[in-house]
Parts: structure tokens; C-alpha cells; sequence
């Protein structure tokens, strides 16, 4: 299974998020926010698989970190959340074109559905 790198600022979800991921069978790398995600995905880089990560965090946001990490794998799959319908999440500039991206609260299973499709 590919290595999940996971980053959110809210402690209780990405704590709750790495419980189910790795139930699933998937090694999770949890990051609290951009800096330390991009510091962890340096680490990782050839073995990460997807970076699933919250939008909206103090400092680096999570497309800022997404750019980065972009320009070392393009091809990374990333699948996107926050707090925001999909309009309000591409009105806010967050949100990169044609993005995968789900709105909070979501369903676990539906999170682990996503995460199953764009790791294939």
C-alpha cells in the first residue's frame, strides 16, 4: 500500500484520520501544517503515494505546500479538504483547478473511498 502523508492542524482529526487510514492497510505520515508537511514529504518523496490535506492552516496553506511539493513530483496525487462547500473552496483561491477535494465533515468511508481511487 502506498504511504498516506496526511496534514491537518487539527490534532483530533488527523489523529482520527490516521487511526482509520491505517486500519485499512495504509502507512500514514501526519504532518500538524504546511512547514511540517513539506518536511516530511522531503523524507518521503519517492514513497509517498498521495498527500491528503486540509486547505486552510496557519502559515503555509495547504495549496502553498501542495506547489512545492509539485514541483519536485507533479505527478503526486493530493486529494484536498476544508471547511467549505467546493464553490467557496475555488472562490477562496485555495483550491486548485480540478482538484480532488472534499468538504468537512465528510463520511470516513467516503474519505477512504477517495484515497483508495487516486492511489490506483
Amino acid at each position: 500500500m502506498p504511504v498516506v502523508l496526511l496534514v491537518d492542524d487539527d490534532d483530533h482529526l488527523r489523529h482520527l484520520v490516521t487511526t482509520l487510514l491505517e486500519s485499512e492497510g495504509y502507512e500514514v505520515i501526519a504532518a500538524a501544517d504546511g512547514a511540517e508537511g513539506l518536511t516530511r514529504f522531503r523524507d518521503l518523496v519517492e514513497r509517498a503515494g498521495i498527500v491528503v490535506t486540509d486547505l486552510s492552516m496557519p502559515g503555509m496553506n495547504g495549496r502553498e505546500m501542495a506547489t512545492a511539493m509539485r514541483r519536485v513530483r507533479p505527478d503526486l496525487p493530493m486529494l484536498f479538504f476544508a471547511g467549505y462547500t467546493l464553490e467557496e473552496a475555488r472562490a477562496t483561491g485555495l483550491l486548485p483547478d480540478g482538484e480532488p477535494y472534499l468538504a468537512k465533515p465528510f463520511h470516513l468511508d467516503e474519505l477512504v473511498e477517495r484515497v483508495t481511487a487516486l492511489c490506483r
